[in-house]
């Protein structure tokens, strides 16, 4: 079902889903996420998305989880899909990679350019669409993007400091 369609036309209410996933999986009360970050989920992103496409239920790097997914709502004629939790008659779908159309299957820069020409954020698209890294930070990681020769030679105190784990998580992005 096209997003913004879902909203409009189709009887579906921002956290009917998993919009609002985000904020309620740290035990976040559903009308405290609504007010928290139901204007730039719901308003500024899910309801204006004019096309039909899986996202991140959470933004986390999680694979393995049910909710390192990404999801969708479906009509409600699709019986394999649970009912969304609203008066609407739309189902909420749990993708599966290789069937769905996925968001996070765009590259980058399709991602970027789709972004710009539709207006929308692109830090939030991208954490829609990707996996977000959160063991990682800027400082771990900005000598070996910016300077990436100096950073593979360094033998400082400072680089030695960072643990194995990191660096294999670098060697996977």
């Amino acid at each position: 079902v096209n997003w913004r369609h879902a909203y409009d036309s189709q009887g579906a209410k921002c956290g009917d889903g998993h919009e609002l996933y985000v904020g309620t999986s740290s035990g976040m009360p559903r009308f405290l996420a609504a007010l928290t970050i139901g204007l730039e989920f719901c308003d500024a992103f899910y309801k204006r998305v004019d096309e039909s496409f899986c996202v991140n239920l959470d933004h986390t790097n999680e694979p393995d989880a049910w909710y390192g997914g990404q999801w969708c709502y479906v009509s409600g004629e699709c019986r394999s899909a649970p009912r969304a939790n609203g008066t609407g008659s739309l189902r909420v779908k749990l993708c599966t990679a290789g069937e769905d159309r996925m968001l996070r299957d765009k590259a980058p820069e399709e991602l970027i350019s789709w972004a710009a020409k539709n207006d929308f954020e692109t830090g939030l698209l991208l954490k829609m669409a990707y996996p977000v890294e959160t063991v990682v930070q800027w400082p771990m990681v900005k000598d070996r993007i910016l300077h990436p020769a100096a950073a593979s030679s360094d033998n400082s105190t400072e680089s030695m400091k960072q643990p194995k784990a990191l660096d294999q998580r670098l060697k996977e992005l």
